[in-house]
């Protein structure tokens, strides 16, 4: 936490996203703008002030001129306030644990989507980026849905297990959950990743991630051009695939590179 003194009054502010609490988060979700701007990190940095509560920091707040508030929301220099939002966004406890939709509860995957096999998060990526693209709130239910499942009683994983022809209905329902939520938990979901990412330089370090979509799109291809059973592929969980596949390209720079003329 970065903790910033004005006159007598202390603030605590997260310093990076496993820090967020479930409310920071569907905050987030209600305001996060994927184009960095000032108008964002004020609002931010007044939420944590949690003004609602504290009458006396509300008129202290009130009263900063623009230098001191670029003094705070800069920390002094040092950097921004709230940068980790947008540079490298990394976490690995999943914090929205389970929604309700349409009266029934749904399930998240396991902290750094332990439990999550490769179909299922090859079907999230695909929906995330078609949301990303589109803004199409069918595209996010989806999404959604894929990840957040019924109670199932499946060892190592409570949710039900991922089942493509079941993920329509569970959207149909998740349309009707205010869209903050869901936006959270994309942006909960796109931190996680992140530190999948951080996880295995080895099989990124060509593409730089997959925030855009390219990164991901080549693992799975690469995935699918060296094991020929796609369900072997589709089954296998998350971490397992890629931790085989850094192997192979370890193995792969090792081979002797043909000679050119």
């Amino acid at each position: 936490m970065n903790e910033i003194k004005i006159n007598e009054h202390k603030i605590n502010v997260p310093s990076h996203w496993e820090e967020l609490r479930p409310e920071d988060l569907i905050y987030l979700g209600a305001n996060f703008p994927f184009t960095d701007t000032p108008k964002f990190h004020l609002e931010t940095f007044i939420y944590f002030c949690n003004l609602k509560f504290r009458f006396a920091l509300k008129n202290v707040i009130r009263n900063l001129n623009a230098s001191q508030l670029h003094d705070i929301l800069s920390m002094g220099g040092k950097g921004a306030l709230f940068m980790y939002l947008y540079k490298n966004p990394v976490m690995q406890k999943w914090k929205i644990k389970e929604i309700k939709a349409a009266g029934t509860l749904l399930y998240a995957p396991a902290d750094r989507l332990d439990n999550v096999r490769f179909g299922e998060f090859r079907y999230a990526e695909e929906c995330l980026q078609n949301y990303l693209q589109s803004k199409n709130p069918e595209a996010l239910a989806t999404f959604v849905a894929i990840l957040y499942r019924e109670k199932g009683n499946a060892k190592g994983d409570m949710r039900l297990p991922f089942d493509k022809l079941t993920v329509d209905q569970r959207a149909a329902k998740l349309l009707r959950v205010n869209p903050f939520t869901l936006h959270a938990i994309m942006l909960q979901y796109i931190a996680i990743r992140g530190f999948v990412i951080e996880s295995f330089p080895g099989v990124f370090e060509k593409t730089g991630g997959g925030g855009s979509g390219g990164g991901w799109g080549e693992l799975i291809n690469a995935l699918a051009e060296n094991l020929s059973n796609r369900a072997e592929i589709e089954n296998k969980l998350l971490w397992d695939a890629l931790d085989w596949l850094q192997d192979a390209r370890k193995r792969q720079k090792k081979k002797p590179q043909p000679q050119t003329t």
